[in-house]
């Protein structure tokens, strides 16, 4: 009897190898298990995203939180409304932000540490423990675009995209309605305006939309009144990488890219195009340090100091930054007003007054400072003869 005990003892110990084994089957397993599916909410309101989809958001409203890539400075931009915000991003989208026209506004975002954490959105290839901390969080609404809307639908979470350019159909409209006419034809603003009007419905609030696009308009209208494009004699060749071309038109100068495809890298095309006029966007170099590079000494850009920083920024900028380019291109038929402007939309927006140090940074006045025509957007600069003025 004790040799037969000590066999089987013997053949048990032999056979604890497959341990293991069935321990990373039944793992395997559990990932086989279906995805729970929540239910929709009792009450709810609907409102649909930029991609068509409709959205049931439970009543009474539990907040808003932001999912990767979406941007709190657009929402903030197009709501108006901080406080219902529950989540903002992680500590990289916190600083992005704390850079942002928008942390002038709503310091509060940025200085709240219960909006900013790692926690949301690292585990998207891990869709079980992803699940457990958005169910955690339980915001009315997660607005979002990407990779993570799927999973997070699937399983009956409420996720809006109010971006454009996040797939489903994209309307062609303009500051003249829809359909387009007149000038206005070549400017569709369909991005822009559906996604401020996703946002404002959201919000609960969709009033705010027409409000803004109204103001918006105006601002585009009065430069078009002032400029007078269509009788320009001429229109300056621009080279601007990484920027929507679409308000060239506007501005009255004409994108020198387009003009026809040429081989060979960035250096070797610029050199080739030799634009009238060279826009720095979204990299470290500076108008200054490209102007003092030998390799483009013999640009009629650089030679005519014609080189600048631009951007033009959200739907409450933008008038003015496209004002900043006609004024660049055109001064002597322009007052120099992009600086008022640019103080009367940011108050009469979100009753922000800007300081002149705020204006230059916009501006980029200490980056234009050796650039040709970029002294009339200094403060309190008066301009002599022409279209003269002050700001």
């Amino acid at each position: 009897m004790p040799l037969r005990n000590a066999a089987k003892t013997a053949r048990l110990s032999e056979m604890l190898w497959i341990a293991p084994f069935l321990c990373i089957g039944l793992i395997a397993l559990g990932q086989l298990r279906p995805m729970p599916h929540l239910p929709p909410p009792a009450h709810y309101r609907t409102v649909v995203g930029t991609d068509g989809v409709p959205v049931r958001i439970a009543e009474p409203f539990m907040g808003i939180a932001e999912a990767p890539p979406a941007f709190v400075e657009g929402y903030l931009e197009d709501t108006r409304l901080p406080e219902l915000l529950v989540y903002a991003g992680n500590s990289d989208r916190r600083k992005g932000f704390s850079e942002s026209m928008m942390s002038l506004v709503y310091p509060q975002v940025a200085k709240n540490d219960n909006l900013w954490n790692a926690r949301l959105f690292r585990n998207t290839s891990s869709p079980f423990l992803e699940l457990e901390t958005l169910l955690s969080y339980n915001p009315g609404v997660y607005l979002g675009c990407g990779s993570s809307v799927s999973l997070m639908r699937n399983i009956g979470l409420p996720v809006l995209i109010s971006r454009a350019g996040c797939g489903g159909p994209q309307k062609v409209m303009s500051c003249a309605g829809s359909p387009i006419s007149d000038y206005w034809a070549h400017y569709p603003e369909g991005p822009i305006f559906i996604s401020l009007r996703v946002d404002a419905a959201l919000a609960g609030h969709p009033e705010l939309a027409e409000a803004r696009i109204a103001s918006y308009c105006r601002a585009l209208t009065d430069l078009h009144q002032e400029l007078q494009p269509s009788t320009l004699p001429n229109r300056p060749r621009v080279l601007m990488e990484g920027e929507y071309k679409g308000d060239f038109p506007r501005a009255g100068v004409v994108d020198a890219s387009a003009e026809r495809r040429i081989p060979g890298d960035d250096d070797e095309r610029t050199l080739i195009i030799d634009p009238d006029m060279i826009f720095i966007i979204g990299t470290n170099a500076s108008p200054k340090i490209y102007m003092q590079d030998p390799r483009f000494r013999g640009l009629k850009a650089v030679q005519d100091r014609r080189v600048y920083r631009w951007s033009h920024g959200g739907l409450t900028e933008k008038p003015a930054k496209i004002r900043w380019l006609a004024e660049i291109a055109h001064p002597e038929r322009l007052q120099p007003k992009a600086r008022q402007l640019l103080r009367d939309r940011m108050f009469s927006e979100f009753g922000y007054r800007l300081s002149e140090d705020q204006i230059d940074h916009m501006l980029n006045v200490e980056e234009n400072s050796n650039s040709a025509g970029a002294e009339r957007f200094t403060r309190g600069y008066q301009a002599h003869g022409g279209a003269g003025g002050s700001q």
